[in-house]
């Protein structure tokens, strides 16, 4: 098991299978910044695979970066 929550349990094999149908339908290339706003969910943590996989460079972003509006 990779990652569990009271929800939802992924084992490596199952991430891995998610972050490559992801990767192959990001169009990312080597130089590109992908800025992921998120909670830390498996979705998230998926997209963060997914970015590195596809040769993108993973960018985190968190409430207290966002300008006030």
């Amino acid at each position: 098991i990779v990652a569990e929550s009271n929800e939802q349990t992924w084992s490596y094999a199952e991430l891995l299978a998610n972050t490559r149908r992801i990767a192959q339908n990001l169009r990312i290339n080597e130089d590109d910044i992908v800025y992921q706003y998120g909670d830390g969910s498996f979705e998230v943590i998926c997209g963060l695979m997914s970015t590195l996989c596809a040769g993108g460079t993973y960018v985190p972003l968190s409430p207290s970066m966002l300008p006030m509006q």
